[in-house]
């Protein structure tokens, strides 16, 4: 509690009497900077951890409603700033379900010098991103989603989603354009 800030308090206080919309899709924008270097899963270095039955089962129930659906199921893995062998065999158990089953998967941990995210600039604190990362990323993903044909979809309030895109660039004078 000591090291609560002004906006810590902004936005617990916007939480409870906001408007019932999130203005920042479920972001939470955070400012900071982080001295180290980027740190790439080894992935050779791990066993995979399986995934349980349960959680298994989950994954395949979303994948039967999401190819119900007309769509492809694909698992992201957003950076995380953390070389400890459990994590990293949690990530690697994913992966292998997912390439047993079909499934791309984005492992923007893997990605982080390709997109040029640099940890004084981009993160917040050891795992996870600033605004200026967290711009980074969602480019690429854009134009992933692009590549893939996913364009406007009907029944998206694309008005709403501008409003939204203009309010967090005058907010955190962030560069989203692709």
């Amino acid at each position: 509690w000591r090291e609560m800030t002004l906006s810590d308090i902004y936005y617990f206080l916007l939480s409870i009497f906001a408007k019932p919309t999130d203005t920042y899709k479920g972001f939470v924008a955070l400012d900071g900077e982080h001295e180290t270097v980027n740190l790439l899963p080894d992935y050779d270095a791990v066993e995979p951890k399986p995934l349980s039955a349960y959680n298994a089962q989950i994954l395949a129930e979303m994948k039967e409603l999401i190819e119900d659906n007309g769509a492809e199921m694909v698992l992201l893995f957003g950076p995380y700033g953390t070389q400890e062998e459990r994590y990293i065999s949690i990530m690697k158990g994913m992966q292998q379900w997912a390439a047993e089953n079909g499934v791309e998967v984005l492992d923007y941990a893997q990605m982080l010098d390709t997109l040029s995210i640099d940890p004084k600039e981009d993160y917040y604190d050891g795992g996870h991103l600033d605004a200026s990362g967290a711009a980074k990323i969602s480019r690429h993903f854009a134009h992933w989603l692009e590549e893939k044909g996913v364009t406007n979809t009907p029944g998206v309030d694309s008005a709403k989603w501008q409003a939204d895109l203009d309010t967090y660039r005058a907010e955190f004078h962030a560069d989203l354009n692709p």
